[in-house]
């Protein structure tokens, strides 16, 4: 859990585009990723579940995580 800042880290997503979505499949952050560390915040997120969602068009890598703010 965390209060909505958190760091990704992780080599070979530079390009990717990271989104986070609702648990009702709302987009509520979007952005492209442009080092392989990025810090995201967000501050006006509500309490609760969400899912980041990271894909790499060119490679075709898609990744999926839990992401729970507190």
């Amino acid at each position: 859990p965390n209060t909505g800042i958190f760091t990704l880290s992780s080599s070979g997503i530079k390009g990717a585009d990271l989104s986070v979505i609702s648990l009702i499949g709302k987009e509520i952050f979007h952005k492209k990723i442009e080092s392989d560390i990025s810090t995201i915040s967000l501050p006006e997120a509500y309490k609760g579940i969400y899912m980041v969602r990271i894909m790499h068009r060119e490679s075709g890598v898609k990744i999926i995580r839990k992401l729970i703010i507190k």
